[in-house]
């Protein structure tokens, strides 16, 4: 059984689909792409929830492409510009570390946060590369698990006491 389309209902169907194509094609287009620093700190990230898996860390999302409104809301909530990227709390320690693409440069709200706070008791570092943030990750929280595990995984080597046995051992 086939039936008749009409003039008018093909029109009404053609527009339909047009209006679908085009709002799928704005939405692939104003979809961002990831960027060379994304990449790195996405990569970075992992790698450090499998090394430091104890550490406090986590990423302040503080830059990206917003409507006016929801930058206003967000001001008013207190986000401040030039945070870092990527904030870290090893032991008693507060580290910032800021991504960046090769030959990216810091902004002057970078600059001023670096400053403050540096003037906290905080350390700062910017990355350009994976090996660059394990360095940085080293240097601030020491070797990680998998590095001691790997170099000899003996127990005492990995911070655990030997005097204590296993559960249910006595």
């Amino acid at each position: 059984m086939t039936q008749k389309i009409g003039r008018k209902a093909s029109r009404t169907q053609s527009r339909a689909t047009s209006k679908a194509a085009k709002t799928s094609a704005a939405k692939r287009v104003s979809r961002p792409r990831k960027t060379e620093e994304q990449t790195l700190q996405m990569i970075a990230v992992q790698w450090f929830r499998n090394a430091y898996p104890r550490v406090l860390a986590f990423h302040v999302p503080n830059g990206g492409l917003r409507n006016r409104k929801v930058a206003e809301t967000l001001q008013r909530m207190g986000v401040l510009p030039g945070v870092y990227d990527w904030l870290m709390f090893p032991g008693l320690a507060k580290v910032a570390i800021e991504f960046k693409k090769l030959g990216g440069v810091l902004s002057d709200e970078q600059k001023d946060f670096m400053v403050a706070w540096i003037a906290c008791g905080g350390r700062c570092a910017s990355v350009t590369t994976l090996e660059q943030f394990k360095e940085v990750c080293l240097m601030f929280c020491g070797p990680s698990f998998v590095e001691l595990g790997n170099q000899n995984p003996v127990p005492g080597n990995l911070g655990v006491d030997e005097r204590i046995g296993a559960i249910g051992n006595s």
